[in-house]
């Protein structure tokens, strides 16, 4: 190394501790004066949000995996179940008379009697002893996608009343004793003019009312198999089990869910929403605590924005019958189409899968508080209202998830009220910056 390069290689060394301490923000040996401060601010509903509406009509009993049957259920709730099955195979395979192999394809047999398994949920079975059962043929033609306590069918092509509210009037196939500390299985057995009926796919009468005559009662379905026995052309004295599980069940179900004062409501079956549009102010008032430490009123700034949560206060149930019977999980999803509402599509949730909400939070006579986070979404509203005046607000729906339940209604105390919906925000605030 040439005396030049070791004189600049020191000289860089002897200057090495004096740079660290130099920086290009410093001003007269002093950082510049940035402050930071963390304010929450809660803003009554009618700050940040308008328009919450009520739509009711997503679903139908026809999507539930466990209908139910009920009875004077909590004073008020009577449910019937009504099941609509599915057709017979096309072929069967039969073995032909004294062979033991080679089973041939039977296109021409013919169902000789039947029977309809029914399995229970036991495990929630709200009675104390026994459930007194009766089944039915449906003598009307009925949609099980639409079909109501009032009404057999409400399609495009009108609406129709049943002859008696419930499914009926029906042909007896029996009454049962059924006790579900026995077993969890209800068989009815069917003679062969039903079986008919029921195999005919051009017959739209044909479906399984079930009810309950023990009041006090709610009993789940968990599986129905509509099992036919037919006899083989191929080999008459061949019967062969058939079972069917492609049908439809769904239940009836009376009264319609009462309202309550002040409260909106969501889910039921068809399940209610709720939607409201929201739109950010451009400055807060976090309250003299906060304006004491910076200065007042506070900017909305999107990428201020730490936090934000929708906080609602739960309702107690307007009837104990559709209070909710275990937890329930709420959404919140941007509406793709406001103008197209109530059957505007939705987006994904603005959020992370939530906890479920208890049901002891709808019997209390206290609301409880459930908060529904939602920054992301927020902090994309304030950047779209910050960009242009023309900007629409956007709107978001409250459902729960899946959709629907069941006949559990969830209710909110609504804007107005006390306990009205508000908006939480955790803002992170900087001070000014002086320059010299």
């Amino acid at each position: 190394m040439s005396s030049r390069m070791r004189a600049s290689a020191l000289l860089l060394l002897a200057m090495a501790p004096a740079c660290e301490d130099v920086s290009p923000t410093v001003v007269s040996g002093e950082r510049i004066p940035i402050r930071a401060e963390t304010i929450e601010v809660r803003l009554p509903f009618e700050a940040f949000a308008s328009e919450l509406r009520s739509h009711l009509g997503f679903g139908s009993a026809a999507e539930l995996a466990r209908p139910i049957v009920a009875s004077r259920w909590a004073e008020e709730l009577d449910a019937n179940l009504m099941v609509r099955f599915g057709e017979l195979p096309a072929a069967i395979s039969v073995l032909p008379p004294g062979a033991t192999s080679g089973a041939q394809t039977d296109t021409d047999f013919h169902p000789v009697r039947g029977e309809v398994v029914l399995r229970w949920d036991t495990t929630d079975v709200a009675v104390t002893s026994s459930f007194d059962l009766e089944a039915g043929a449906v003598l009307t033609g009925w949609d099980p996608a639409t079909a109501t306590w009032e009404l057999a069918a409400d399609t495009l092509g009108g609406s129709m009343s049943w002859p008696e509210p419930g499914g009926g009037p029906t042909r007896p196939l029996g009454t049962f004793d059924w006790a579900p500390a026995v077993t969890d299985t209800l068989t009815v057995p069917l003679d062969s003019v039903t079986v008919a009926e029921w195999t005919d796919p051009d017959r739209p009468e044909r479906g399984l009312r079930v009810r309950t005559t023990t009041e006090g009662s709610l009993l789940n379905l968990s599986s129905v198999v509509f099992r036919v026995r037919v006899r083989s052309s191929v080999n008459p004295d061949t019967v062969v089990v058939v079972d069917i599980t492609d049908g439809t069940s769904t239940f009836v179900y009376t009264p319609e869910p009462p309202s309550a004062t002040g409260a909106f409501r969501i889910g039921g079956v068809p399940a209610e929403r709720a939607t409201f549009r929201v739109e950010l102010p451009e400055t807060v008032d976090p309250g003299p605590e906060a304006c004491m430490r910076v200065e007042c009123p506070l900017p909305v700034e999107p990428d201020g924005i730490i936090y934000a949560a929708l906080v609602l206060h739960t309702h107690p149930s307007p009837s104990p019958a559709f209070a909710p019977r275990s937890s329930v999980s709420l959404e919140m999803r941007p509406v793709l189409s406001p103008a197209r509402l109530p059957r505007s599509p939705v987006a994904q949730p603005v959020h992370e899968p939530l906890e479920a909400i208890p049901p002891e939070y709808f019997s209390t006579g206290v609301g409880s508080v459930y908060e529904i986070p939602m920054t992301g979404f927020l902090r994309t509203v304030g950047a779209a209202g910050s960009a242009g005046e023309d900007a629409e607000p956007a709107t978001v729906a409250l459902l729960v998830a899946p959709e629907p339940q069941g006949v559990e209604v969830l209710s909110f105390h609504g804007p107005g009220t006390e306990l009205a919906p508000s908006l939480r925000m955790i803002m992170n605030v900087a001070g000014g910056v002086v320059l010299p």
